[in-house]
Order: structure tokens, then C-alpha cells, then sequence
């Protein structure tokens, strides 16, 4: 691993942010989103690449960017400045490990801050958990794609679902991933490396998948084969018209939408 970060700040209309983060985030070690900016960390090696593309995007989008190097060891410095307390409906509660105030909520998890995307200050993740409360998953099997810290995976534990199996490309997740799964003091999750485009086992009761538009939509032909609930996210209300038709395409019924400022979370079921 290297010794530092490039670290990509954007700045702008916050609809043409959350387009650009949402074409190169699939290629960043993480991120720190404030009201300010949105700061994402890429290996030295990706610079090149991601300069090239937000250059070509500028005439389209009003935003600014710029870049800057940070050492790898403050990150955990910097999430400790930005993060805090996440409630989800009054039922979830999302802390980081530091923190000393349980707040009394039913399901209270425990996070540490890493590389892995999923923190719950996402709009998506908060969409993805908002729709898993929906559902009763007491005792029932649960597939998590593009897993990243876990935090999906664990509150479907915390409520109340059995087999789960986390699947993430990324193996640098699979750390942090195993530290918060220590921290909800549950080893009963499976963390497994692979690509979810090439995934083909969807015989599960939940099917869940916060990755970007792209990979979602390699990956929806394959749903077909799920055999209960799928929630997807990673998506902007300006997907929402594409995605329905796709599904329809693939035999997959859009049971709901639901939308947190620009992005969208879609549940979905076999037809």
C-alpha cells in the first residue's frame, strides 16, 4: 500500500456532484462527504485517469475540482471530524466505535471508519436501510453485493435474518469489514471476494445491491433467478426511467421507489 493518497475535492452544484461522484466513487479507496465538498481518495495510480474524465465532463456539469495528497495514516483523524450519529426511522441507530452515548434505539451498530464504502451518511446506504425496515426478515437468508463495510449485512443480523453472505470485489473491504462485524460482537456472516457481475447464486429471501448504475446493470439479468425481495441502490433520480425499463426487460417488478434528495433506492420482485 502506499504511503499516501491522492485526494480528489469537488465542489459545486450539488446534483452535478452526486453525477460525478457517482462515475468514479467504483474507483476510490472512500470518501468524506460534508456540507462544504466531497473529498474521495484514489490510489496514486488512478490520477491520471480521473483527471482525464472530470476534464472532459466539465463542459457539462457545473462543478470544480481539485486535487491534493494526504499521507494514509490521518484518515481515521478525518472521519473522526465528520463523523457522526445516523438514525434510520427511529429503529436503527448508527455509531461510530468511539462513541460513548448508546443512543436507545432497537438496532444500534457499531462502525469503525475505513477505506470500505458504507457508513450509513450516504444517501444510499440510508435508502438501503430505510427499505430493509419495510420487511420482515426474521430467520431469513440474505445476499449482500458490493458489502463494502458490512453495514448492510449487519443490520440484517441485527434484524433478525439467518444466512447472510456479503460479496465484495474489493479486498482491501475485507478488513474493515471483519472489525465491524467484531464490533456487533456476530461472526455469523460470511465475507466473500468476487465480482458481483459474474455472481449467479440468487436463491436467497433478500437480494441486496448498493453499487453504482453500471455494475447494476450487468448485474440485473441475472436477478431474474432471485427467488424473493431485491433492494437496489447507488442510483440517481435521473436512472430511474432507464432502470424501470431494464428491469421490466428482465422480467423484474419495480414494487416501490424511493427517493433521498438525488439519488433513489428501487425494490424489486420476480415477475
Amino acid at each position: 500500500m502506499t504511503s499516501y493518497w491522492d485526494v480528489l475535492s469537488l465542489v459545486g452544484e450539488r446534483e452535478s456532484i452526486e453525477i460525478i461522484s457517482s462515475l468514479v466513487q467504483d474507483q476510490s479507496l472512500g470518501c468524506i462527504d460534508t456540507d462544504q465538498k466531497l473529498s474521495l481518495y484514489f490510489d496514486p495510480d488512478k490520477k491520471s485517469e480521473i483527471d482525464t474524465l472530470l476534464t472532459s465532463l466539465n463542459s457539462l456539469h457545473k462543478f470544480n475540482f481539485d486535487w491534493s495528497t494526504q499521507e494514509t495514516e490521518p484518515w481515521h483523524l478525518s472521519w473522526k471530524e465528520n463523523f457522526t450519529p445516523i438514525y434510520v426511522d427511529d429503529k436503527i441507530a448508527i455509531i461510530p466505535d468511539w462513541e460513548e452515548n448508546i443512543p436507545n434505539h432497537e438496532h444500534v451498530l457499531k462502525i469503525r471508519p475505513g477505506m470500505a464504502f458504507g457508513t450509513g451518511h450516504h444517501e444510499t446506504t440510508f435508502l438501503m436501510l430505510e427499505a430493509l425496515l419495510k420487511y420482515d426478515i426474521l430467520g431469513k437468508s440474505v445476499l449482500d453485493l458490493g458489502t463494502g463495510s458490512g453495514i448492510l449485512a449487519i443490520a440484517a443480523k441485527s434484524l433478525g435474518a439467518n444466512q447472510i453472505i456479503g460479496v465484495e470485489y474489493d479486498g482491501v473491504c475485507e478488513e474493515n469489514f471483519m472489525e465491524n462485524l467484531e464490533l456487533n460482537n456476530t461472526s455469523e456472516i460470511d465475507f466473500i471476494q468476487g465480482d458481483a457481475t459474474t455472481w449467479m447464486n440468487f436463491n436467497f429471501d433478500v437480494v441486496l445491491a448498493n453499487i453504482n448504475r453500471n455494475v447494476l446493470l450487468e448485474i440485473i439479468p441475472n436477478m431474474k433467478k432471485a427467488t424473493g425481495i431485491i433492494l437496489l441502490s447507488g442510483l440517481l433520480t435521473t436512472d430511474e426511467e432507464m432502470m424501470r425499463r431494464v428491469c421490466n426487460d428482465n422480467g423484474l417488478k419495480v414494487e416501490a421507489v424511493n427517493t433521498n434528495g438525488e439519488w433513489i433506492s428501487m425494490e424489486l420482485t420476480v415477475e
